[in-house]
């Protein structure tokens, strides 16, 4: 796995589903593992209109992200936050050296349903690259008409499938594994993640590439963003990436 810390940033209109399901994507990685912030927590000095959100989740993050244990970091964008404040302080160039953004997964219910909510709800999602709509298809066909360029992808009106994108799959968690011992072309493994069904909600590993001896490839996929980074071998004796679809028993090609 990377030696910087993952993290997702979730965005879309807050409702009662939300802080469970945040506690329950931190609750899905080993103790310690997991950190999360929301951008309205006043204890981080945020959510008050005299402070500066850059300065304040810069120093924010810098302290979560500071303690040896964590390795995933789960950032909720607040309604009155926009989200490209947001992304914009996760790739600002002094946090590139500890942190690997994943991407930016929007997260919307039955709330938005509610005619009264009007369409900003829905506006405030088109950033993401991935939307998880915990509701039923026509609350789906509606996110995609007003949202066309995220990947969107309906989840059911529970918490666990979206917390597991959330959270990511890896050994003794859950994910389904796809394992390969012997090292794979690069190009093969460009191709095989490109043809990857869309229920594919989130991948995450390490693989072997012939082309980089020595070396192994860190894999991520986050809805249709694809990042294979250089790393070293570290041991690395096979490939093995683990997979979180929004459905079960979605089949999955031999890499």
């Amino acid at each position: 796995m990377s030696s910087r810390v993952e993290v997702v940033v979730v965005a879309g209109p807050r409702g009662p589903s939300r802080e469970p399901l945040r506690a329950r994507a931190l609750a899905l990685a080993p103790p310690g593992e997991a950190v999360a912030l929301a951008t309205d927590d006043p204890a981080w000095g945020l959510g008050c209109d005299c402070c500066e959100l850059r300065g304040a989740l810069l120093a924010a993050v810098t302290r979560l992200v500071a303690d040896p244990a964590a390795r995933r970091l789960l950032i909720d964008v607040a309604d009155a936050t926009a989200l490209p404040d947001v992304v914009a302080v996760v790739q600002s160039p002094y946090l590139a050296r500890v942190l690997e953004f994943l991407g930016t997964v929007g997260v919307c219910d039955d709330a938005l349903a509610d005619a009264e909510a009007g369409p900003r709800p829905l506006a405030r999602l088109r950033r993401a690259e991935l939307i998880l709509v915990q509701g039923d298809a026509a609350l789906a066909d509606r996110v995609r008409a007003a949202c066309p360029e995220p990947r969107v992808l309906p989840v059911g009106p529970g918490l666990e499938v979206a917390a597991q994108v959330l959270a990511g799959g890896g050994p003794g968690r859950f994910g389904r594994a796809v394992v390969r011992e012997r090292p794979v072309e690069l190009a093969d493994l460009e191709a095989w993640l490109d043809a990857l069904p869309p229920e594919v909600a989130r991948l995450d590993g390490d693989a072997l590439v012939a082309q980089w001896p020595g070396r192994r490839a860190v894999v991520r996929k986050l809805g249709a963003r694809v990042r294979i980074g250089s790393a070293p071998a570290g041991g690395l004796a096979e490939t093995r990436l683990w997979a979180v679809t929004t459905r079960p028993r979605v089949a999955l090609a031999d890499l």
